[in-house]
């Protein structure tokens, strides 16, 4: 008996050695999900899968998160870059994020694209080669208008001279393919707040005042084509063509004088300008105050004044009860707005103007569009002088 159970023994063991195995060690191994593949979580109500979204291990690089379409991911984490001492890592996310909206727009994924691209003007709104390249993908979708609006928000950060004149370039080919848009439906209104947009946009560039110009005659309003052409008469790109149209509109008020009078034009008188770097200052006058200079500031939506100005003897303003956030070199800063009894630039006067009071490096103030944009204004930059018509 003791020599059966020793020879049935070892067997037994082998036969639960082997159940053991098939049980357990035949299993399938588990294995940790693929960086390349899709993320099966649940994603974000925008859409996008987000670093909050996902455990810590799978918090992968911005390439593996934009080959996701992860795209708000990529860009969180490549914000997240920013608390590091090393710039390199978040460069190199930088140009990921770049390359592959470049890769969207080949492929003609403009949405895609879009997204992204705004995604990532969120978090580094100053990037002018982004910017550039969402204007690229509203263009794939013909939306020329605000592709428009893009090229000139990038060239309100750019600072290089190359890719200013690259983005200068581009905007004015884009704005051609809009007109040419408008004339083919026959769109004569639209035509005419294009270019009024563009006048304002770059009031340095006379070729717009030529377009602006045809335009009112396209709507028959001679009087407002002559306040347009008047004031680029002298420039020496486009002086010729503006005095050939006025030529013409004298001739046409001649012939039509009896029945249909046109009031004829002769002189838009400028205000002398002093160049500052790249910009101009513009003697302006508050009441019965000295005259003090301001910086003319196309992209400031309101005048701005030091709180030194507003001191001084005989200035009337008054406290408007509420404030505004201004975008400065130092970045937003929150102001009081105050109104002003009056400001004058040359011989136009505008009353109970709003103005922002802040502190400008060796500026008393900024010349900005709510003074502006109520005339048709050209900053003559050859004859240094801003010449204003009414609108």
């Amino acid at each position: 008996m003791y020599k059966l159970i020793t020879l049935l023994l070892p067997l037994l063991l082998g036969l639960v050695s082997g159940w053991f195995a098939h049980q357990y060690l035949n299993q399938p191994v588990k294995q940790f999900a693929s960086p390349e593949k899709p993320l099966t979580r649940p994603i974000s109500p925008t859409g996008q899968v987000t670093l909050t979204d996902m455990p810590t291990s799978e918090q992968v690089s911005v390439v593996n998160l934009l080959q996701r379409n992860a795209y708000l991911a990529a860009v969180e984490h490549y914000e997240s870059l920013q608390a590091l001492t090393d710039s390199t890592l978040m460069q190199q996310a930088r140009v990921e994020i770049l390359k592959h909206a470049q890769k969207l727009l080949k492929s003609h994924e403009f949405v895609s694209a879009i997204q992204l691209l705004q995604h990532f003007l969120q978090a580094s709104y100053r990037d002018s080669d982004a910017r550039i390249l969402l204007a690229d993908a509203y263009v794939g979708q013909q939306d020329y208008l605000t592709a428009i609006e893009q090229i000139y928000e990038a060239r309100g950060v750019a600072i290089q001279p190359q890719i200013l004149a690259r983005i200068t370039e581009r905007s004015r080919s884009l704005v051609y393919k809009q007109a040419e848009l408008y004339r083919k439906n026959g769109d004569n209104q639209s035509l005419l707040s294009l270019y009024q947009d563009m006048t304002q946009k770059e009031p340095d560039y006379a070729t717009w005042f030529i377009e602006l110009a045809l335009a009112q005659l396209a709507l028959d309003d001679q009087e407002a084509a002559q306040h347009s052409l008047l004031l680029v008469v002298s420039d020496p790109d486009v002086g010729q063509k503006a005095r050939t149209l006025l030529l013409k509109l004298q001739q046409t008020a001649s012939v039509h004088s009896e029945t249909q009078p046109v009031t004829l034009i002769t002189e838009t008188p400028g205000v002398p300008l002093t160049r500052n770097g790249h910009s101009f200052l513009v003697e302006a006058s508050l009441q019965n105050s000295n005259n003090i200079e301001l910086l003319i500031d196309t992209g400031a939506s309101m005048t701005i004044l030091t709180p030194q100005v507003l001191q001084q003897r005989g200035i009337r303003y008054q406290d408007s009860g509420h404030s505004r956030v201004f975008s400065t070199a130092n970045g937003a800063v929150r102001a009081p707005v105050y109104i002003l009894e009056s400001l004058t630039v040359g011989d136009w006067t505008l009353e109970q103007l709003e103005v922002g009071v802040l502190e400008l490096n060796g500026l008393q103030g900024l010349l900005g569009m709510n003074f502006l944009s109520h005339f048709r204004f050209f900053i003559d930059q050859h004859e240094s002088m801003l010449r204003l018509s009414p609108n």
